[in-house]
């Protein structure tokens, strides 16, 4: 096949509506679903296993001790639901401590520090005040629980605003990679693209340029995360 063969096939590829443009737009269509799905996916189990688990928790605990029942007696209710084993692990050592009689604020900051999550330090709090100022405990769970519901439900949100413009972000930064692999079926290999100077110009302002716009996209993202937060 000839050079001019080449670019007429080249060039019918690439003409809009062509081929190629339409396979990028399905991949770029596909990209913004999957950006789209992946968000559905997290909004549907609350942004994240930890953070669904702790909602959950001091939901849990919240409708126990309004129920009446004392601190041990609803931190052993919330034991019976236990699929992973992981409330045994926060709770066992706060529920050695209510059963003994002794104050559970300070094991609570103890298991927050080991969780490291910040529900759960909000939560210590909560509990360490009611201990001490004497406030009606269930009411300092529940609004606990209440505060890390809207959080979790902000995260989430913000995930799904977000995914359609992350996904866009890393299908524009793929296809300059797709133009120079495609260069290569044509048999140009890198050092007929960028071994002249203008050559090495070109791809020195494009990774610049690429870069450079990656961070104005994250940029902008972070801008919007912090106006709706």
């Amino acid at each position: 096949m000839t050079a001019a063969a080449v670019l007429v096939v080249v060039a019918l590829l690439l003409r809009p509506g062509g081929p190629a443009m339409s396979l990028t737009a399905v991949r770029g269509r596909r990209a913004l679903d999957r950006g789209s799905t992946w968000a559905a996916r997290r909004l549907r189990r609350g942004g994240g296993g930890t953070d669904t688990r702790v909602v959950e928790l001091l939901d849990d605990l919240g409708a126990a001790l309004r129920a009446g029942l004392t601190p041990a007696e609803a931190l052993r209710a919330c034991l019976v639901v236990d699929r992973d084993g992981w409330r045994s692990t926060v709770l066992g050592p706060v529920l050695g401590a209510a059963e003994q009689g002794r104050p559970a604020g300070a094991v609570w900051e103890r298991v927050a520090r080991h969780e490291q999550h910040p529900e759960i330090a909000a939560l210590a709090r909560a509990w360490g005040l009611s201990e001490r100022l004497g406030c009606p405990l269930a009411e300092a769970v529940c609004s606990t629980a209440a505060s890390s519901r809207a959080r979790t439900q902000l995260r989430q949100r913000l995930d799904t605003a977000t995914a359609g413009a992350r996904a866009t972000s890393t299908l524009l930064s793929v296809l300059p990679v797709l133009g120079a692999l495609a260069a290569l079926t044509l048999g140009l290999g890198p050092d007929q693209l960028y071994g002249t100077l203008l050559g090495a110009l070109s791809l020195g302002s494009g990774l610049v340029m690429l870069l450079v716009g990656r961070w104005l996209v994250a940029r902008m993202m972070r801008g919007v995360v912090r106006e709706i937060a």
